[in-house]
C-alpha cells in the first residue's frame, strides 16, 4: 500500500486560494490529498499524470483540475529537465458558499462538480491557461483574485478536456484517517 499524505491550507488563511508558485518536488514520490481542488500546470517535463486510479502520462506540459480529496502524485515526480509549475488550490467552502448558489456561476459549479473525475485540459486552452497561471505570483491579492475568476471563467466554457475517471473517484480512505492523516500533516 502506498502511504498517502494529506496537507490542507492552513485555517489562518481566509483567502478561498492559495497558489505554490514553482514548487519542486521532483526528488520526492508525494502521493497525496487535500480537501482542496487543485489546478495545476507544469511545462518544461515530461511525466506521470496518476490521479485517483487513472495512470498515464504527458508530453512537454500538462493542465489539470482534481477534484476534492482525489490523492494524486506530484506532476513533477522523477522530472529532470528544467521545468516550471504552477499550483493553485481552492478551498471547497469556494464552491459550496460562493459559486453554488449563484445563477451566473452555474458554469464554474458544473466544472468544479466534474473535477470529480479529474480534467485534464487540451490545447490550445492548456497553453493559454498555463500562461495566465505563470502570472499569478506577481500579481496583488485584489487582482490576483480576480485573475483567478478570469481563468476558472476560460475553463469553466471549455469542453477541450479528457475526463479521467469513468465515474467520480470516491476517497476510501475514512474519515478517521483523513483526519488523523491530517493532524500528522498539517501545515
Amino acid at each position: 500500500v502506498m502511504k498517502v499524505q494529506l496537507e490542507s491550507i492552513g485555517p489562518q488563511s481566509k483567502s478561498p486560494f492559495r497558489l505554490m508558485h514553482d514548487p519542486k518536488l521532483n526528488h520526492l514520490f508525494y502521493w497525496h490529498f487535500h480537501p482542496e481542488y487543485e489546478l495545476v500546470y507544469i511545462e518544461g517535463a515530461s511525466a506521470t499524470r496518476h490521479i485517483g486510479n487513472h495512470i498515464s502520462s504527458y508530453v512537454d506540459s500538462d493542465l489539470v483540475l482534481i477534484g476534492s480529496n482525489i490523492p494524486h502524485l506530484n506532476f513533477d515526480h522523477g522530472v529532470n529537465t528544467p521545468y516550471l509549475q504552477e499550483v493553485l488550490h481552492i478551498k471547497p467552502s469556494f464552491k459550496d458558499n460562493f459559486v453554488a448558489p449563484m445563477p451566473e456561476l452555474q458554469s464554474l459549479n458544473r466544472l468544479m462538480e466534474l473535477s470529480k473525475y479529474g480534467l485534464a485540459f487540451k490545447p490550445p486552452i492548456k497553453e493559454k491557461v498555463g500562461q495566465l497561471m505563470k502570472e499569478l505570483h506577481k500579481l496583488p491579492p485584489f487582482d490576483f483574485f480576480m485573475e483567478t475568476i478570469q481563468i476558472l471563467k476560460i475553463l469553466s466554457n471549455s469542453s477541450d478536456f479528457d475526463v479521467l475517471h469513468k465515474k467520480p473517484f470516491i476517497n476510501t480512505y475514512s474519515k478517521k484517517e483523513q483526519w488523523r492523516i491530517r493532524q500528522i500533516y498539517s501545515l
